[in-house]
Formats: structure tokens, sequence, C-alpha cells
């Protein structure tokens, strides 16, 4: 028997680093991200959860966050999910570093991609294993 209160959530998810299945309600719908309704690949899912859920969410997350900054699991040059920062500040950061390569008279190339799908699709057991790498472990993981 679980106890039901958010406290009591909070408490059983850290420890036993599982929530309960009972919890577990998602509604998806599918959301139209181009004026071409008619085109499948102009659709996305977005999920709608629980407060629970989210709190969970949160408090696991936070605990990740606060795990990978005591222990410098982050590189320096990781932008996103970190404080203070985001891609623009890489898109800063290749600017500037374009800009000085050109003042020193080196020819420079870029090379851009669209990643705005990418990680719709990467693969359960490789984000296990980077996890994995940096030393979280847990039951949740299995």
């Amino acid at each position: 028997m679980y106890d039901m209160t958010l406290c009591g959530l909070s408490v059983h998810v850290c420890l036993q680093c599982l929530f309960p299945n009972a919890l577990k309600v998602v509604k998806v719908l599918q959301v139209v991200k181009s004026v071409r309704k008619m085109a499948i690949s102009n659709y996305h899912p977005v999920s709608c959860q629980t407060l629970l859920s989210t709190s969970s969410q949160r408090l696991i997350n936070t605990g990740i966050h606060c795990y990978t900054v005591q222990y410098s699991c982050l590189s320096d040059k990781q932008l996103v999910f970190t404080e203070q920062r985001s891609t623009s500040m890489g898109i800063l950061r290749l600017v500037d570093d374009i800009a000085g390569e050109v003042q020193k008279c080196n020819l420079t190339t870029g090379v851009f991609t669209d990643l705005s799908t990418a990680f719709d699709t990467v693969e359960r057991n490789i984000v296990i294993d980077n996890v994995f790498t940096y030393g979280i472990t847990g039951s949740f993981l299995e």
C-alpha cells in the first residue's frame, strides 16, 4: 500500500525508484505543427500528464541535476539542460569561432543539419548506457 500524500509518494519514488502504475496516466494529443494538415509528418504528439507525475519527474530531474553538478559529469561546452545556458549561446560561440578564424585568414567551413526530430527516435538502451556511464544507477534503469 502506498502513502498517497504528495510527501509519501515523493519518498516512495526516491527510495524505490518506482512510480506507482496506478498513477501512470498520460493523455497524448496530436498537434499540427504546420499549415499542411494532410501530411502525417506535420503532426507531433503532446503528452498531458497528471500533476503527481509531473512533480515526481521534477523531483527526479532535480536529483539528477544536483548529482551531475556535484560530480562535474557534464562538459563546460554542454549548453542544453544546464542553468543559465541555452542553444543561442552555442550560436554565439560558433560565430565567435568563425570570426576568429577569418581574422587569422584561415579557411572556414560550416556544416549545418536539422536535428529537430533527432531525439524523438533515440533508443532507450543508448540513453541508459550513457546515464550508467555517469554513475547514475538504480532499479529504474532495469
